[in-house]
């Protein structure tokens, strides 16, 4: 099997009749029946189920690593009782504790900054 990640897709190629049985199971991935090959959007859920079949090359797990610490850093930061500012917004007014959250919450998701980077400002 190959796997090729990109414009937001997972692609799985020259799956063995096994891998397709296991994949169609999952019910997730869109089958190309000229290409032979599954698509889909990449997803937590898809990304693990690969890892959990043992699929998933280096490059690809070091992805899926990152997005779970992205996601802890996030679910961090909307629990937050008093949040500040990751950085300094450009807007006038006073935001709200909401706000912040949330504007913290698009930094981590877009990588404008890393993880670690909320936890040791905030």
């Amino acid at each position: 099997m190959r796997i090729k990640m990109g414009d937001g897709k997972i692609t799985l190629i020259e799956c063995s009749d096994t891998q397709t049985s296991v994949i169609r199971s999952w019910g997730k991935m869109e089958y190309n029946r000229k290409a032979g090959s599954f698509t889909a959007p990449i997803g937590d859920e898809i990304l693990q189920k690969i890892h959990d079949k043992g699929w998933l090359p280096k490059p690809y797990e070091e992805e899926r690593q990152r997005r779970i610490l992205v996601h802890a850093a996030v679910d961090r930061e909307r629990i937050k009782e008093d949040p500040k500012p990751a950085v300094k917004f450009p807007v006038k007014a006073n935001l709200y504790k909401h706000q912040i959250r949330a504007a913290n919450m698009a930094l981590i998701t877009f990588g404008l900054i890393p993880p670690e980077a909320v936890n040791e400002k905030t």
